[in-house]
């Protein structure tokens, strides 16, 4: 509970309506600039000044190795055999002998069935302290489950390993017209197990994705039926699609190739300080790495999430994915290509309110309440990022069926009703570092999360957006205090939201109707030394923003037609410095709903 209030006089606010003081979420979100992690030299550490002035310092620690643990060496199955006993056998032993260490032979390993508790071809749970050292190991799933399962377990350094799966993740289809209706018809043959999981439009002669091109997403098994040996017809398929080459990934949100995911509810201790060094994915039916509910401390680094030799895709969904980490995450020296979906996404949770009751001392709430832990501080907002008050939680989330569950708060919550929202400030990233990566095509690098600095990387035919979101998918608490600095993109995507257009590097927020909000709902944002060609739709689009800097960045974007594509652009937004930018095309400034322009 002290935490809770210590936060809550952070804020400077009580649990009474907060429209007043616009900085409030702010400080909250901002609030934990230093990591909680005590300095040890011989930790992973990165420091940085942000742009409302303050250092930020994130660490991840390395193991503490007992002196006598040793290492274990894991025995290899013979050919043919599930290696997934083996692998057990191995934590289990390095669990019981407290362990440093544990060495993978060099080896193509084939998991051929899934543990029961997380349904993972591999769990690993409850180390601490320990190396998993797998170079020259290929660890291949045989099913559309979870790869690699990391929980509960404390300072881990996973590195080596090559994680691949048997399933074939992407393939290339052309529409074709039969008895007039659009049917896919499959290059090759598909595999008894494929099905559709979403289609994107591709371009045979550029070997990639179509800029704004066509994208279907089919959740359910029966939006989609197969007419004949590799033809597939859906009622989500539209004639403007005849003639056209699509990518088709075959699985609907399947299986990670690795996961860090555990849960608050069950009270057992959760992951904390994992490093994930050296990894490569090559397929993966779902996401890549996907970072859940873990505590604090999670490095990427020097790891890859690229194609298999001949392969369209790596990942059929996002590269990584974090979401609800307390801090200190870090993404380095990585290379990431042809992801299915996003190649990072950074968010932090927005659960929606689906019934108040107690006189607003019990909330129903929606998807990502489970996290909410006794003594979080909870922060209320209507559905154009109005903050209605602030309460802390007294209860753990009792479950209501499916992804709702009933919170206890203390204050009550005044203004708190149906449709609106609660973040949760424990689950909002504290500190997280993208640099020195190289990301090719596919999605862009979503930072929805305060105190965040994204440097040095290499952008090829994708982005970085920063936002706010109420809308869709609801995982922005805001970009706050977020540095874009010295990265080189070329050859964005082109993609429009509500007339907005999405440049190389873009700022903005999102209510409830997934429209641009009019209000500045992201704060302290600079985009500063950058270096940007061939941007089809503009090199920066700043928009519900207050308190940017725009500086130094050198923009060369091949000229547009359309109207509403400018080298730098900025609307609904307030105190805004626009400074020694390089625009070398002929719309290059746009300016509206701006108050506060500093040139």
């Amino acid at each position: 509970m002290r935490k809770a209030a210590a936060l809550m006089a952070i804020a400077g606010l009580c649990g009474c309506s907060q429209e007043a003081d616009p900085l409030a979420w702010y400080r909250l979100a901002t609030a934990a600039t230093v990591s909680p992690l005590p300095a040890d030299p011989g930790d992973m550490a990165w420091r940085w000044t942000a742009p409302d002035g303050r250092t930020i310092v994130a660490r991840v620690a390395l193991p503490r190795p007992e002196p006598a643990g040793g290492t274990v060496n894991l025995i290899p199955p013979p050919a043919g055999v599930d290696a997934r006993p083996a692998f057990e056998a191995a934590v289990a032993a390095a669990r019981a002998r407290h362990a440093s260490r544990i060495r993978i032979p060099p080896g193509t390993y084939r998991f051929l069935t899934t543990e029961p508790e997380r349904h993972a071809h591999w769990l690993i749970k409850g180390l601490n302290d320990v190396v998993i050292e797998g170079t020259g190991a290929r660890l291949m799933f045989a099913g559309n489950a979870d790869g690699v399962a990391i929980r509960a377990s404390r300072r881990v350094v996973l590195s080596g390993l090559t994680l691949d799966y048997a399933l074939r993740t992407a393939t290339l289809g052309r529409m074709v017209a039969r008895s007039g209706q659009p049917v896919l018809q499959l290059d090759r043959l598909p595999a008894p197990s494929d099905g559709i999981g979403h289609v994107t439009e591709f371009d045979r002669t550029t070997g990639r994705a179509v800029p704004n091109g066509i994208r279907v997403y089919m959740p359910k098994a029966t939006d989609v039926a197969r007419t004949a040996a590799g033809a597939y017809h859906s009622v989500r398929f539209a004639p403007a699609m005849i003639g056209r080459s699509f990518l088709v990934y075959h699985h609907y949100y399947g299986g990670v190739a690795l996961k860090l995911q555990d849960d608050a509810r069950s009270g057992a201790e959760q992951d904390e300080d994992i490093v994930i060094r050296d990894v490569t994915v090559r397929r993966a039916p779902g996401m890549g790495i996907v970072v859940y509910g873990v505590r604090r401390g999670v490095a990427i680094v020097d790891s890859r999430i690229v194609p298999a030799p001949g392969e369209y895709a790596s990942s059929e969904y996002d590269a990584i994915h974090v979401l609800q980490v307390g801090g200190d995450l870090a993404i380095v020296g990585n290379t990431i290509d042809r992801a299915g979906d996003d190649n990072i996404n950074i968010g932090s949770p927005v659960t929606p309110i689906a019934a108040v009751s107690d006189q607003g001392r019990k909330l129903a709430l929606g998807r990502y309440s489970r996290f909410i832990r006794p003594g979080d501080t909870l922060a209320a907002f209507d559905g154009r990022f109005r903050m209605l008050g602030l309460s802390r939680a007294t209860g753990t989330p009792q479950p209501l069926g499916g992804l709702d569950h009933a919170v206890r708060v203390d204050p009550p919550f005044p203004g708190a009703a149906p449709g609106a929202f609660i973040r949760d400030a424990a689950l909002s990233n504290g500190r997280v570092i993208i640099a020195g990566n190289t990301i090719r095509n596919g999605g862009d690098t979503l930072v929805q999360v305060g105190n965040a600095l994204v440097r040095n990387n290499r952008f090829e035919r994708t982005g970085v957006r920063v936002l706010a979101s109420l809308g869709t998918f609801q995982e922005g608490s805001g970009g706050f205090n977020v540095t874009v600095a010295d990265n080189s993109f070329s050859g964005g995507r082109v993609r429009f939201r509500s007339g907005f257009p999405h440049a190389a590097i873009t700022a903005y927020g999102l209510d409830t109707g997934d429209r641009i909000s009019t209000a500045p709902v992201n704060r302290f944002v600079a985009i500063i030394g950058n270096r940007i060609v061939d941007a089809p739709l503009g090199c920066i689009s700043v928009a519900s923003t207050s308190q940017a800097a725009i500086t130094g960045n050198a923009c060369f974007a091949r000229r547009q037609d359309d109207p509403a594509s400018f080298g730098i652009q900025v609307i609904n937004a307030d105190q805004v410095t626009i400074r020694h930018n390089t625009i070398g095309r002929d719309k290059g400034l746009r300016l509206s709903n701006v108050t506060g322009i500093t040139m």
